[in-house]
């Protein structure tokens, strides 16, 4: 069966990312999400793979307005690892957030 879904901010033809977050976005909004939903069922959990945690919606530096729009367009988790941190601290701020995703 599935497991999960992921929706990505990657472009699959030159693998390149939306460095916007809007296709991610886009995709949990979608009607083929929908149509998804209606054939496999709501208990699927849809995850975002792509900057996430990196990318500010707002471009005020504040990473949070991405994660709760992505939280409220559907998704229930994340895929993350590059950037993650550039030091300890910045691990545990950019933990922190992706948290309450």
């Amino acid at each position: 069966g599935i497991h999960a879904l992921v929706v990505s901010n990657r472009n699959l033809e030159t693998f390149g990312l939306d460095e916007s977050g809007k296709q991610a976005l886009s995709l949990l909004q979608s009607e083929a999400l929908t149509e998804f939903k209606d054939k496999f069922g709501t208990d699927i959990p849809v995850l975002v793979e792509g900057r996430v945690g990196i990318i500010n919606l707002d471009g005020n530096g504040d990473k949070m307005g991405y994660l709760q729009a992505l939280k409220e367009a559907g998704a229930v988790g994340a895929i993350v690892g590059g950037g993650l941190a550039a030091n300890k601290e910045d691990l545990v701020e950019n933990m922190k957030v992706l948290s309450k995703l």
